[in-house]
């Protein structure tokens, strides 16, 4: 459904004009624990494996050390559920991971780093924005023109979970990520409601394929609760502060809503902070695709404050008035002449 019409009643967030695929799950631990295997057994400069991933609540993946090298393993019945403790930079550069075939190696330009014209995210700013030695910009950490794997952007995680061309009425989506308006029972997500968990101790995460009753409607899961994941873009275009989407098992249905978007710092990782990747259709790889002109008028107008558009209405229409005035003038001038 590419070039489909934006939210209505929500900044027209989620036209995409392109044709894309999206994970139908979050990022698994036993994903994740084969990319780490693959590219930091030797060394992990850049942290791609926390601590906190066996130490913390809802950790799921061990390291050890032997014979001189790492070796990464899922904690029994972690194996299918959520990675958690990952940055912005760790997801990226698992993108480029899968961009490249997924090889192995060690964390280098081919195998989890990226430039402006190789890889999926161009990593070359990543440390000196993290640590503070360059302010973020605008485009910093944006995936790279013919990227084959990458984050999602708010637009395309938004249609994802919540639009559906065939709804009934102008508005063709939902408030919630499982074809609804209402807020999901704890049958349907793993969320916090009425101060009750959908799953609950020791686990409180639900496996990445579980909930298979109440997709979206493209067949996504738990685009809705369980955890945090990770966008591309800035939270409400604020630079420095990245987006979150989804909620987590230990948030309110606010978490689930389509108008929600959370903060994510430039460091921040946590215990409900997790992935979900897109893949491009094409082996050319991702292509920006423009929103036509007049769909751009068009959404602007109806998404400008009331005040801005009376203004606008009153001033064209001033405009208009003068323009008739002075032709009229020139007119009279003209036949007077003659």
């Amino acid at each position: 459904n590419a070039g489909n019409t934006g939210d209505i009643v929500n900044q027209f967030k989620g036209r995409v004009n392109y044709d894309f695929y999206i994970a139908r799950t979050e990022l698994s631990n036993l994903s994740y624990c084969k990319f780490l295997n693959s590219v930091a057994n030797l060394s992990d400069p850049y942290g791609l494996y926390d601590e906190n991933m066996e130490k913390g609540a809802c950790g799921g993946i061990i390291r050890r050390a032997a014979n001189g090298i790492f070796i990464y393993s899922c904690k029994s019945g972690y194996e299918l559920m959520p990675v958690v403790y990952v940055n912005y930079y760790d997801i990226a550069r698992y993108a480029n991971w899968m961009h490249y075939g997924c090889p192995i190696g060690q964390c280098i330009i081919g195998v989890t780093e990226g430039t402006a014209d190789k890889g999926a995210y161009d990593t070359s700013d990543y440390e000196s924005v993290r640590y503070g030695k360059k302010e973020a910009y605008e485009i910093f950490g944006k995936r790279n023109e013919g990227a084959l794997y990458w984050i999602p952007s708010e637009d395309e995680w938004y249609k994802a979970a919540y639009h559906n061309p065939t709804k009934i009425g102008n508005r063709k989506y939902y408030d919630f990520p499982t074809q609804t308006s209402n807020a999901p029972s704890l049958e349907d997500a793993n969320y916090m409601l009425d101060n009750h968990f959908s799953i609950g101790g020791p686990y409180y995460l639900s496996s990445v394929d579980s909930f298979e009753n109440s997709p979206s409607y493209y067949g996504t899961l738990q685009q809705g609760g369980n955890v945090w994941e990770w966008i591309e873009d800035w939270q409400y275009g604020q630079v420095g502060s990245r987006g979150l989407r989804g909620g987590s098992w230990s948030y309110t249905s606010y978490g689930l809503n389509a108008v929600n978007t959370d903060p994510g710092g430039i460091n921040d990782s946590g215990y409900v902070f997790g992935a979900r990747i897109c893949k491009s259709t094409t082996v050319e790889g991702w292509k920006p695709v423009k929103t036509p002109l007049l769909a751009r008028l068009y959404e602007y107008l109806l998404t400008m404050p009331k005040n801005h558009l009376i203004f606008l209405i009153v001033g064209l229409s001033s405009i208009v008035l003068l323009s008739g005035i002075l032709c009229l003038i020139f007119i009279c001038l003209f036949l007077k002449r003659r």
